[in-house]
């Protein structure tokens, strides 16, 4: 049974809310992510404060999901449904950002980073950020963890995206698949339908992030390759 932890205490900072779970899971020994349960009300609120069109996305992805899950599930521990949730949002933060876009390109990009999920590192910074240096310390250390990482925008101690933990292989594998076959990709002639450009790492700058000058050198480092 896990420690009860305040994740919403109005009377306390919110970074000291923070650097008081960080050290509540450094001396617990227990998984990252076991506190999530703590910051529901931080998750929904991340998710349902998104335009109409973004959550029917992020519903089509999930559906998506769970077709492939029907298929692959005695294969391999597939990455949480939750991964493909914050991957979807950030596919239209980087991509879009507008209340309204094309659907169909919407997908083919969340499909694409699926795709490409050895080298996705995504989180963000609406709830905790680099400022307190414990916290910051602590970031450092998650985003330079094995990809993908995808850090729980409520939960810094929740990696979803989770390295080699799950089969991140086995939903590329099926994206792959509809990227090259299905109709949803296409336009009305027939002709694959164009994906947003998307960065696979969270760069300085972009939306919900707010990073200190020694991050922005590590992660511009890590956008080229030179500490993957």
């Amino acid at each position: 049974m896990l420690p009860a932890f305040n994740a919403l205490d109005k009377l306390k900072p919110r970074w000291r809310v923070y650097t008081e779970l960080i050290s509540l899971y450094k001396n617990t020994d227990t998984p990252g992510g076991e506190f999530s349960p703590c910051f529901t009300e931080l998750q929904r609120d991340f998710v349902m404060s998104r335009p109409t069109k973004l959550k029917d996305l992020i519903r089509l992805m999930k559906h998506w999901y769970k077709q492939c899950e029907r298929r692959l599930k005695k294969k391999g521990s597939l990455p949480p449904k939750y991964a493909l949730e914050l991957l979807t949002i950030y596919a239209w933060e980087q991509g879009s950002g507008m209340p309204k876009f094309d659907t169909a390109e919407a997908f083919r990009t969340v499909l694409g980073l699926v795709t490409r999920y050895q080298h996705l590192c995504i989180f963000w910074t609406v709830n905790y950020d680099f400022e307190n240096k414990i916290v910051r310390d602590f970031l450092l250390t998650q985003i330079q963890k094995p990809r993908p990482v995808i850090l729980d925008p409520a939960d810094p101690t929740g990696d979803v995206g989770g390295g080699n933990r799950w089969c991140w292989h086995l939903l590329a594998n099926e994206a792959a698949e509809w990227l090259c076959s299905s109709l949803c990709c296409k336009d009305r002639a027939g002709d694959p339908v164009q994906s947003w450009t998307v960065p696979t790492v969270q760069m300085p700058g972009s939306c919900g992030v707010c990073t200190a000058p020694v991050v922005n050198e590590m992660l511009s480092y890590r956008s080229r390759g030179v500490l993957d």
